[in-house]
């Protein structure tokens, strides 16, 4: 199911087109680095974009399965390194853009970690975050997903970036609309209790909240899209 449709999980698919849209608006990105890159579901949704791609994760588990899609693919310019941001990764160069999606919200110092993933960034580079927000249907996950806090609004990602290299570019929101957040639960449930019928169930959520985000304006959305630039 995964090297078919990629992740059957709408919200995670949403971020990625909110995320690949930002890519291919900016000019002169070519190679980037996603910090926490899990399975490698971005990297695959950038790489038929002819972008070099190196994902980064801790965990083996994630980062032998994204090797395993990897060499099922016809994919060309995606990397994958089993790595702590904090230690040395073998990585010497500067990258155009920097991903971390879905990760501060795991850390208990996001500090730390932003100002981190921001020296592996050129000047004038972009790094982009993305993150569930404070909303309460976040905090019935916050367990099952072994989030450190809720989330975060795009004034708490101001305060930690203060008197850093990098600054506010742009916020997008997903998860706005009344029906989409009842989506976005109820895709939750499935996926804790029954995943199976999450995928099933994957073509009708994803056009919707598709269909939400590009529509759909709210002051208390589920997630943001942030995009820092250096």
């Amino acid at each position: 199911m995964i090297s078919a449709l990629g992740v059957p999980h709408s919200s995670s698919r949403v971020r990625n087109r909110i995320v690949t849209k930002i890519i291919k608006s900016k000019k002169g990105i070519r190679n980037i680095l996603d910090v926490g890159s899990g399975i490698g579901l971005t990297g695959f949704c950038l790489n038929q974009f002819g972008y070099r791609y190196i994902g980064i994760d801790k965990s083996k588990y994630k980062i032998d399965l994204a090797r395993r899609l990897l060499k099922n693919g016809e994919v060309v310019n995606v990397e994958f390194i089993r790595a702590d941001i904090f230690k040395n990764i073998g990585l010497d160069e500067k990258f155009d853009c920097a991903l971390c999606m879905e990760v501060l919200e795991h850390v208990r110092y996001p500090k730390m970690i932003i100002e981190r993933i921001s020296k592996f960034v050129k000047k004038g580079g972009v790094v982009i975050f993305s993150f569930p927000s404070t909303h309460f249907i976040n905090s019935l996950s916050e367990k099952y997903f072994g989030h450190v806090r809720v989330g975060f609004e795009p004034d708490d990602i101001k305060e930690l970036i203060e008197d850093g290299p990098l600054q506010i570019e742009s916020v997008y929101s997903f998860g706005n609309s009344f029906l989409s957040k009842l989506l976005f639960l109820l895709d939750f449930v499935l996926i804790k209790y029954l995943p199976l019928l999450a995928g099933a169930f994957f073509f009708l959520f994803y056009p919707i909240a598709v269909f939400d985000q590009k529509f759909s304006n709210s002051k208390h959305p589920l997630g943001y899209v942030i995009v820092l630039k250096k």
